[in-house]
């Protein structure tokens, strides 16, 4: 499972882990005014995989994630991965109390979070902002990477619960990987894919949102997480080629003050999509190609329209 593979710019690095080897002074992360490059995004997150490692996180030990789209959110998903481990995200709209439970029987090895949020888990739960203990680390601890194979658990996704219980969804690498390859065939054409990123972690459209344009050399954005700011950023940043979202965002699209957009490829899923969805999209940019998928988590369905 490689990390960056741009054809365009003619590198490619090895695997997950390895990518703190990247010393590339390519722009990997933005949020606001904070810039992360490919080099200090691998630096930051093999910092944090060192304290995970000697906190006991060892191959497929489960790191919960309860933090808003964030370039820490970024560091700490592949930070797990350095480590061995396996993330599992935590929608921060969820009630206290429905954490506290989901944390129990998700028995996560530490929970990475907020300062304000730490208060808010029980003591015997290890919690971590993901900054704490940031010290630079050494080559030699960068460059050691715990081993993986292609069958161990990438990350677990809980269902909303809907119908019962909600119920832990494991992906593995391989079935990421996978996925990734069909995306970045599909969607980059060797070129850099940048993705806007808005959506809670919990929610499965966000896989295609960082992994894709991390895997093609592209760039992250990280926008607000109201949805009409974050809808406007989406279709008016430059330099976002790509945006992954529901039929709902589109329809709230439909009353925002958007006329038009540079966005070339608009990645439609997890709703109904209807014509009147594509009418909103293609009013924006008339030649968007628009492609209905599903997540990586379930069976994947497409249609390009």
């Amino acid at each position: 499972f490689f990390f960056f593979s741009s054809r365009r710019r003619h590198t490619r690095l090895l695997t997950v882990p390895g990518v703190q080897t990247c010393a590339l002074p390519i722009l990997a992360v933005i949020a606001g005014g904070t810039r992360l490059t490919y080099a200090e995004l691998g630096m930051r997150a093999a910092a944090l995989a060192a304290r995970l490692r000697a906190a006991g996180v060892v191959r497929e030990a489960r790191v919960a994630l309860w933090l808003e789209p964030s370039i820490d959110a970024v560091v700490a998903m592949l930070a797990v991965w350095h480590a061995g481990g396996v993330y599992v995200p935590i929608d921060p709209a969820l009630p206290p109390a429905r954490v506290v439970a989901l944390v129990d029987d998700i028995a996560p090895v530490v929970v990475l979070t907020t300062a304000a949020r730490v208060p808010l888990l029980p003591p015997h739960v290890r919690a971590w902002r993901v900054a704490d203990g940031a010290e630079a680390v050494t080559r030699a601890a960068a460059d050691t990477a715990s081993s993986m194979s292609a069958a161990d658990a990438a990350y677990v996704i809980y269902t909303s619960g809907s119908t019962g219980t909600p119920k832990g969804v494991v992906v593995e690498h391989a079935q990421l990987a996978q996925y990734l390859a069909w995306a970045e065939a599909t969607f980059a054409g060797g070129e850099a894919v940048s993705m806007p990123l808005f959506t809670s972690l919990a929610v499965d459209l966000t896989i295609t949102s960082v992994w894709l344009p991390l895997v093609t050399g592209g760039v992250v954005h990280v926008l607000p997480t109201e949805p009409d700011r974050a809808l406007i950023a989406a279709f008016s940043t430059p330099g976002i080629t790509t945006v992954k979202l529901t039929p709902s965002h589109v329809s709230m699209l439909a009353s925002l003050p958007v006329s038009h957009t540079a966005v070339g490829c608009a990645i439609v899923g997890g709703e109904a999509l209807t014509w009147a969805h594509i009418d909103v999209l293609r009013r924006l940019a008339p030649t968007m190609r628009i492609v209905n998928e599903y997540g990586p988590t379930e069976e994947i369905g497409r249609a390009h329209v």
